[in-house]
């Protein structure tokens, strides 16, 4: 009896165990079953960057040459889809050429094709474009730098107003000023030759077009002037453009216009300006009109501490006249009100002289200047050598547009 009782105690057990088991089972498979759902990758998109209408401009740049301290590159990009590649190789025998060509954009690479066949790479960056290498990858270090152009604008040819020095020592020196007139320059050298005459007479103003101004004769073009950094570079392309001197090569930028006067400029003012010009640049409240010249209309132009700088005569409404009232303003030769016939003679060239009861008057075409010294009444003066050296200076007059 025992026997059967365990026997059927032992099926009851087996029984419970196997319908436990279907359900351990089930309950594996469902958890291998569920999964997370699947993440979709979006497709990766190649980056464009969009070309602005703003690369249609000039930009310029200086490259490394091999045989030459650079190359001086301006890029033109025209809407019409055609360049002009401008090079000036720095050198003692420089040279200057222009590439006409075409280009194409396409995503964010330029391509340059040339007359020739040959294509260069380039990609805009915020306002400038980048050179890349013959297989469209930027370049890195320092040459991501050197070739980067930078664009062309107005600050850019304002930088050529200044003056530039080929030389500059204590005993002599050699200089170009370049000022505005109309939408162009005008350039005059400056030197310390003893006879007061310029090297270079350059007749005619320079015309500007993407960067570089020209002055241009009956033969064609005469010569070019370039900005390297904050200097420029003279190439001639003519021999005969100066009568006297050579005046082509490298200049250094020395100082401003603001001190210095010369043959068309006094300056920031130039003698193609108008009253209103110089209403602009000083402010009316430091202008008033002569009062002691009632009958002429002549205005004293003051600074901020009401120091008289200048006075001007107009005729329509056009600058005849100017009339220094500072040593301040000065010529490139170091000529102002405070200095004396003995210095006028060393630095400037003397065309002619009058003497009228006394009052004597220097003529200085290479300036534009009539010079009024302060003379003695009982000296005899029948020349210049009987003017003393220590002669001051009464009046120093700027003759514009006469």
């Amino acid at each position: 009896m025992k026997q059967i009782l365990a026997s059927i105690l032992a099926l009851i057990l087996a029984g419970c165990s196997l319908n436990k088991a279907p359900v351990q089972e089930a309950a594996v498979q469902d958890k291998n079953m569920t999964q997370k759902p699947a993440v979709i990758q979006p497709e990766k998109k190649e980056t464009k960057i969009a070309v602005s209408n703003a690369i249609f401009s000039t930009f310029h740049a200086i490259l490394p040459c091999p045989d030459c301290e650079g190359i001086k590159t301006i890029l033109t990009l025209n809407k019409d889809k055609t360049y002009v590649r401008s090079m000036l190789y720095i050198a003692k025998d420089p040279k200057f050429s222009q590439e006409v060509g075409t280009f194409e954009i396409n995503a964010n690479i330029i391509t340059l094709k040339s007359a020739e066949g040959k294509t260069q790479f380039f990609t805009p960056h915020k306002n400038s474009l980048i050179q890349l290498d013959e297989n469209k990858n930027k370049r890195t270090g320092v040459l991501a730098d050197i070739y980067s152009f930078e664009p062309v604008d107005k600050g850019y040819k304002e930088s050529f107003f200044r003056q530039f020095f080929k030389f500059k020592n204590e005993k002599s020196f050699q200089s170009v000023i370049i000022t505005p007139f109309k939408d162009g320059a005008r350039l005059d050298a400056y030197s310390s030759l003893k006879d007061g005459e310029p090297p270079c007479s350059l007749d005619g103003a320079l015309s500007y077009k993407d960067g570089i101004f020209y002055l241009k004769n009956e033969n064609g073009l005469a010569l070019s002037v370039h900005k390297i950094h904050d200097n420029i570079f003279i190439k001639n392309e003519s021999k005969n453009i100066c009568k006297r001197g050579y005046i082509a090569g490298k200049y250094s930028q020395k100082t401003s216009l603001k001190w210095l006067f010369g043959k068309h400029f006094l300056g920031v003012l130039t003698d193609d300006m108008k009253s209103s010009d110089i209403i602009k640049i000083f402010g009316s409240k430091n202008i008033k009109r002569d009062a002691n010249l009632k009958d002429e209309n002549s205005y004293i132009v003051f600074d901020s501490a009401k120091n008289g700088l200048f006075k001007y005569t107009l005729l329509n409404g056009i600058i005849t006249q100017i009339e220094l009232l500072t040593p301040k303003f000065k010529t490139p030769e170091g000529i102002s009100i405070g200095s004396n016939f003995g210095e006028i003679k060393n630095a400037l060239k003397i065309e002619n002289f009058t003497n009228q009861n006394g009052k004597i008057s220097l003529k200085i075409p290479t300036h534009n200047i009539v010079i009024k010294l302060k003379t003695a009444e009982n000296i005899a003066i029948k020349g210049l050598s009987d003017i003393p050296d220590d002669t001051k200076i009464d009046k120093i007059l700027l003759i514009w547009n006469q």
